[in-house]
């Protein structure tokens, strides 16, 4: 083995959304080629039944070149909701989570910082930055879809927001779940 890549991750929620920041490294972290990409985690669940049908797309295999073997790709930026989120460059990544029966639990949509080639023209990004776009782009899924449901932090099921009460902590609580967490806490 004569080359190692290397990455640095950063996750953590916004807005009751789960995200990952990533820094690759191609080639050595001393001089090698750096890669910023970020990437939200959205469980079915959260998504009103409405808008099932822009986040769970359905795939199709195609031959990238004619003697090449079929890929199963997406057509995420031509759907609504998910390449209208404010990503850098556009999204450029999408895939879909299974449970271990094979049912789809969720979906992880990203971009990066490559295709335009950012770096090479000369602006350097830093994990704040990133991280600033990372939430604008969820600041923008909340935006495009205000019924966006949240995780009660009792039980970690997805309730309307309006059946819940916001904690002082942060986070939410179902409000059908306020005795039993209140009588833990005393």
């Amino acid at each position: 083995m004569t080359e190692l890549n290397h990455k640095d991750i950063w996750n953590g929620e916004y807005r009751n959304v789960k995200f990952e920041v990533v820094k690759w490294w191609l080639g050595n972290p001393d001089d090698g080629h750096v890669v910023w990409n970020y990437y939200i985690f959205i469980p079915v669940e959260q998504i009103p039944a409405d808008f099932h049908k822009y986040f769970i797309l359905e795939g199709e295999y195609k031959k990238l070149s004619p003697d090449g073997q079929a890929h199963l790709l997406y057509d995420y930026n031509g759907t609504s909701y998910i390449s209208d989120l404010d990503w850098h460059g556009g999204i450029t990544f999408y895939e879909k989570h299974q449970d271990g029966e094979g049912k789809v639990v969720g979906v992880k949509l990203g971009c990066d910082y490559a295709h335009y080639f950012d770096e090479a023209r000369g602006y350097p990004y830093t994990l704040e930055y990133v991280f600033m776009e990372t939430k604008a782009t969820i600041d923008k899924l909340h935006q495009l879809i205000p019924s966006l449901k949240v995780s009660c932090r009792w039980n970690g099921i997805y309730y309307d927001k309006g059946d819940c009460e916001e904690l002082p902590q942060g986070g939410y609580l179902a409000k059908e779940n306020h005795e039993a967490w209140y009588k833990v806490r005393v």
